[in-house]
């Protein structure tokens, strides 16, 4: 998986291409950990490029997320394609997740 990261308006952005699953979890992890140490508390995982994720992919996604909320932060999630966003919905993952058509909406879901 490739991982890029960008800073925008105080709000770190991950963009995400591949696939993410037990193996690439621990460069999500290792990457998203450089961060929430610095105290950011504000991400966006754009998820365009993202081809597969499974259930070890889903459960970093939750660990990370309630890492952040503990520190009163959030992740928003963007641009999911159609079968990563069904798998959101069957998991019910779209109750926990804020997810957004583009990323400039879910960096807006920071200044509302």
């Amino acid at each position: 998986m490739i991982i890029e990261t960008e800073e925008v308006r105080g709000v770190v952005v991950f963009s995400m291409e591949g696939e993410l699953d037990a193996l690439t979890s621990f460069d999500l992890s290792r990457e998203f950990r450089k961060y929430a140490e610095q105290d950011v508390a504000k991400f966006v995982f754009d998820l365009d490029k993202l081809d597969y994720i499974n259930s070890s992919g889903l459960g970093t996604l939750i660990a990370l997320l309630k890492r952040v909320r503990s520190q009163k932060g959030d992740i928003k999630l963007a641009n999911l394609r159609p079968h990563i966003l069904d798998l959101f919905e069957l998991t019910k993952f779209n109750h926990i997740f804020e997810i957004y058509d583009s990323r400039e909406r879910a960096l807006e879901g920071f200044s509302e």
